[in-house]
């Protein structure tokens, strides 16, 4: 078995992508911006969560966390050679529904 990161947010990421837990964990280990970068989303999705009630606000969030995750796919793809692009297109897919909400 792999050890699993100590962080909160990191041990999110790596169970929501299992797929990648050795490479997610060892990027974040080796590269400092991706481990900011899997901080950041941390700290996005709790902010979306708390803002769900109005509406404006979660989109702000939605917008930035679907940044992250396309920063995030992308230095991981360039160290696996793939990227999950579903997870790129799920978060761009939510992030233009609730835009045109607005």
């Amino acid at each position: 078995m792999k050890p699993m990161p100590e962080n909160d947010f990191l041990c999110k990421l790596v169970e929501q992508h299992p797929e990648q837990d050795s490479e997610i964990a060892s990027l974040a280990r080796e590269d400092p911006d991706f481990m900011s970068i899997c901080e950041e989303i941390g700290l996005a999705e709790e902010a979306l969560a708390r803002w769900q009630d109005l509406p404006c606000r979660a989109v702000e969030y939605e917008e930035i966390l679907d940044g992250l995750k396309k920063e995030f796919w992308s230095k991981l793809s360039t160290r696996t050679g793939c990227a999950s692009s579903d997870d790129v297109d799920d978060t761009s897919d939510n992030t233009s529904t609730q835009s045109e909400g607005r």
